[in-house]
C-alpha cells in the first residue's frame, strides 16, 4: 500500500483512469507508457510536483508481483482508516494470481543458497508437475537452510528449476538417493522403537509430516500430525502452520484459514510463524 504525500497522486491517477467520473473510489487494471506521458511528471503540473512517475511504475511492479496497490491522499489523520471508510482512492489491482507471482518472486529474489543436482527421472517428474523426490537428488552443494531459495541442475549441470527448500542442505545429504517409503520407515523406526524425550520424538513427527508434505494426502498428513495436533506440543504450531500452508497452495482457501486462525488463538505459539499467519491472513485471506 502506497500513501500519497498530498491529493496530486491521487488526481493524476484518476486522470489516466479514463472515462472514470466517480469522485471517489477509481479502479485501474494497467497501465502503459502512454497513460504515463500523460501525467507529465517532468515538471509540476497541475496533477503531480515530480514523484508520481515514480508512484505509477510502482504501481505497474505491484500488479505484477501479484499485490493490490493504493494510492490515497496521505496528509489526512489516520489515512489508513479513510480508505476504509470513505474509499476515496484508486485502487491498482493485481494482473497476475499471488502463486503466479510467487513464482516469478523465487527466480528474481536473491541468489541461491545452494544446488541440486538431479537424475533424468526427477527431471521428468518435474515437468509433469511433481514435486521433486529425494530418490532423484544426486549431489547437494552449497549450504542453505529450510526455507532457502535453492537452484535445480540436471546432470549435465544445466540450470532447470529453482525452488525453496523444505529441508536445509544436512537434512538433504541425509536423505538423498533414498525412497520414499526407505525414508518413512526409517522415520518410525526412530520415533517408535527408540527412548527419546516427547518433544524430541514430536519434531520427528513434524519432519515426517514435513517430508511427506509434497505427495501425500490430507488425511495421510493429518494421521502423520495427529499426536502433535491433539496436543499443547511446542510443535503444535509449526504442525498447524504445515497443514494451513498445504491447503493454501493446493488453492482450498477455507481449509487453509481455518488452521491459520487456530494458531492464532493458542498460547505458546512460535513468534516467528505468528507473524508469518498475521501475514498471510491479512495479505492474502483478508477477503
Amino acid at each position: 500500500m502506497h500513501i500519497s504525500s498530498g491529493l496530486e497522486a491521487l488526481k493524476a491517477a484518476k486522470k489516466v483512469s479514463g472515462k472514470i467520473k466517480i469522485a471517489g473510489v477509481t479502479t485501474l487494471t494497467s497501465l502503459d507508457n502512454k497513460d504515463l506521458k500523460e501525467i507529465n511528471i517532468k515538471g509540476v503540473n497541475e496533477y503531480g510536483s515530480g514523484g508520481m512517475y515514480t508512484k505509477i511504475e510502482a504501481a505497474k511492479v505491484c500488479q505484477l508481483a501479484g499485490c493490490n496497490m493504493v494510492i490515497a491522499n496521505g496528509l489526512s489523520l489516520n489515512p489508513v482508516s479513510l480508505i476504509s471508510e470513505k474509499n476515496n482512492c484508486t485502487w491498482f489491482h493485481s494482473k497476475v494470481s499471488k502463486l503466479d507471482a510467487r513464482k516469478k518472486w523465487i527466480i528474481s529474489s536473491v541468489s541461491p543458497k545452494g544446488e541440486l543436482i538431479i537424475d533424468d527421472g526427477a527431471i521428468n517428474a518435474l515437468k509433469k508437475g511433481k514435486s521433486l523426490l529425494a530418490a532423484g537428488i544426486k549431489k547437494v552443494d552449497g549450504k542453505f537452510n529450510k526455507g532457502d531459495h535453492i537452484k535445480i541442475l540436471d546432470k549435465n549441470l544445466k540450470e532447470y528449476a529453482r525452488g525453496l527448500s523444505s529441508f536445509s542442505s544436512e537434512e538433504t545429504i541425509k536423505i538423498q538417493g533414498q525412497h520414499s517409503n526407505k525414508i518413512n520407515e526409517l522415520f518410525d523406526t526412530v520415533i517408535n522403537e527408540t527412548s527419546l524425550e516427547k518433544e524430541i520424538k514430536n519434531l520427528l513427527i513434524y519432519k515426517k509430516a514435513l517430508f511427506n508434505s509434497d505427495f501425500e494426502s490430507e488425511n495421510n498428513l493429518l494421521t502423520i500430525l495427529k499426536p502433535i495436533i491433539n496436543s499443547n506440543s511446542i510443535w503444535k504450531s509449526h504442525a498447524l502452520y504445515l497443514m494451513a500452508e498445504y491447503f493454501y497452495f493446493k488453492n482450498e482457501k477455507q481449509k487453509s484459514k481455518d488452521f491459520f486462525d487456530q494458531i492464532i488463538t493458542l498460547e505458546n505459539v512460535n513468534s516467528k510463524i505468528k507473524r508469518e499467519v498475521q501475514k498471510r491472513l491479512n495479505r492474502d485471506l483478508s477477503e
